[in-house]
């Protein structure tokens, strides 16, 4: 996972079992930090904002290692407490009560259904061991049309129902986007050859630009942390 520069800190005093990728704009301030695990060749596990980091860092090891069993949801609320002074903490908080993991645990937990959360649990561990071992953690983001020459797999599709609105949909979509960054997946853009300023015309918006669709909000939302899709 590449920011627009990236700095590779092999040891880290307080985190003994990983190294640490530091992710800078182009201003050169840091960004993100990118976690990678020294046991599985230093393969990228988490991204964090600044203050995210700071707060990891100082967890104990078996903290450490509940965040690659964390739903996405508890990321956001949890970003939303470090950032409770700032303008974006809302934003966190609403695309946590807004995620359909958040909202099935909800429901679930209202039910008293504990025995099946407990074996939605154990399904979703070993669908990330699986995907860490395959060596397959790619995503790619892109138009349409261009996605249909990428594995099904390999793309967030099948993750974006469409909800009924742009915003609804906004949401949804840039939840996924996040959680699979948090996920450690590297990112790439199938549609790389088409420039923000390009055309991409709706019925609605004859005049709209590629940078004002989702791909270009997904496009902004990666650069804020730092990354640069491949």
């Amino acid at each position: 996972m590449a920011g627009v520069r990236n700095e590779f800190i092999k040891e880290v005093p307080e985190l003994p079992e990983s190294s640490v990728v530091i992710n800078y704009n182009e201003d050169n301030e840091v960004v993100s930090y990118t976690v990678v695990n020294k046991s599985q060749g230093n393969r990228p596990v988490l991204i964090f904002e600044p203050k995210e980091f700071e707060a990891y860092k100082a967890g104990s090891l078996s903290t450490r290692g509940l965040f690659l069993l964390s739903p996405q949801w508890s990321f956001d609320i949890g970003s939303a407490a470090l950032y409770a002074d700032e303008e974006k903490s809302l934003g966190y908080i609403t695309d946590a009560v807004t995620s359909p993991e958040y909202i099935f645990t909800a429901i679930t937990s209202t039910m008293g259904a504990s025995a099946y959360l407990g074996r939605s649990s154990v399904v979703t561990v070993p669908k990330g061991v699986d995907v860490a071992r395959s060596g397959d953690k790619v995503i790619h983001i892109g138009k349409v049309d261009d996605l249909k020459n990428v594995p099904q797999n390999q793309t967030i599709l099948d993750e974006l129902p469409d909800l009924g609105s742009p915003k609804a949909n906004w949401k949804q979509n840039s939840s996924v986007l996040r959680k699979k960054i948090h996920e450690g997946y590297e990112i790439r853009d199938a549609s790389k050859h088409r420039l923000n300023s390009s055309p991409d015309p709706t019925p609605l918006r004859p005049d709209r630009t590629v940078g004002q669709s989702f791909l270009g909000a997904e496009r902004n939302l990666l650069k804020n942390k730092g990354l640069k899709p491949k």
